[in-house]
């Protein structure tokens, strides 16, 4: 997704920011009566009011610090948003549910939900499902599960998105996060990517599975920028984007090199460079150990050719990148005292 595609460009970028701007869309009653009717009724709906919306609102007794709360004298309603494969903290849910419970003994008559919004895929899923169960045996407190892709679904059909602008590039932006589009490549196609090529790479592959190719990178891209910030490859010799950290260094690379394409029969590559810090590179070896040293200072690893005939490509790859990437953006003890 680029600047022009998008209002939102740039401007979601995190889980974070994507609940801000869930929350935002709340002030809109028609919004609000789409995405609460997936567990309230509507004259449940019409005593909510957008000043009872609270984002990162802090529980009492460390219990935890839900997205997204809903309180006034009827409801408690609490929201946690999951956008890619995060970790679950000790409060989520056990933190949330003993306030819930809590508040259910002094105040049963408030209505309660705990609310979480995952990506279909989310691989979780399970254990919040085990903890639900353990830490509420008896059921006290209304749960519901909900997908991106159930409210994307929602949103669609109620037909909202053509009726507000503003709904519509909501749309569009969770669209790009949480619907992997499908790029299929042909059994053919997949050899041919994975064939020795004798002369230059425009003029012997086919352009359109070099446009399928360059899709895949840019659909694996998004997925990425929810955890980290993406720099766009500016070398003519190839085509990716690198991932940089929070002091804006660069610490991975990942998409098409030509050159370790046509010399490897690589087609769609990721590595860390020697130049920069050693810790990066010793965490990407102890994730990555069969490597190609490329142009003297790269060190690159690649996408198998079976994983690209699989269906889920762009999940499988972005979820190997999403682990590489988080254990390479880890403060340890041990990088504090070397850096």
């Amino acid at each position: 997704m680029s600047r022009n595609e998008n209002l939102f460009f740039n401007v979601v970028t995190s889980e974070n920011t994507m609940t801000e701007l869930f929350c935002n869309f709340m002030r809109f009653k028609a919004f609000q009566y789409e995405i609460l009717g997936l567990f309230l009724e509507n004259d449940q709906i019409g005593k909510i009011d957008y000043r009872n919306f609270e984002t990162q609102h802090s529980l009492p007794n460390n219990m935890g610090i839900p997205d997204l709360v809903i309180h006034n004298d009827e409801f408690e309603i609490l929201f946690e948003f999951k956008t890619c494969n995060t970790d679950l903290t000790k409060n989520q849910p056990d933190g949330y549910l003993e306030y819930l419970i809590a508040l259910d003994e002094i105040n049963p008559k408030v209505t309660k939900w705990l609310i979480f919004i995952l990506p279909e895929k989310y691989k979780h899923r399970k254990q919040v499902e085990d903890r639900i169960i353990q830490k509420d045996p008896e059921k006290k407190i209304n749960i519901k599960i909900i997908t991106w892709q159930i409210i994307i679904k929602h949103i669609k059909d109620s037909q909202l998105s053509e009726l507000n602008h503003s709904i519509k590039e909501f749309l569009i932006l969770m669209k790009t996060w949480f619907e992997y589009k499908s790029i299929s490549f042909d059994p053919a196609e997949v050899k041919l990517l994975f064939s020795e090529v004798k002369v230059m790479l425009n003029e012997e592959v086919i352009p359109a599975i070099i446009e399928k190719l360059f899709k895949l990178v840019d659909d694996v891209k998004d997925q990425l920028t929810k955890i980290a910030s993406v720099k766009a490859e500016k070398d003519y010799g190839g085509y990716g984007y690198y991932i940089k950290n929070e002091n804006g260094e660069e610490i991975f690379w990942f998409g098409i090199w030509y050159r370790l394409w046509k010399e490897h029969q690589k087609p769609f590559c990721f590595g860390v460079s020697d130049e920069w810090n050693n810790i990066i590179k010793n965490k990407f070896f102890h994730m990555c150990p069969e490597t190609i040293k490329f142009d003297n200072i790269w060190n690159m690893s690649w996408i198998d050719q079976d994983i690209l005939s699989k269906g889920d490509r762009v999940e499988s790859i972005a979820n190997r990148f999403e682990e590489i990437i988080k254990k390479l953006l880890e403060k340890e003890e041990s990088d504090l005292a070397q850096s």
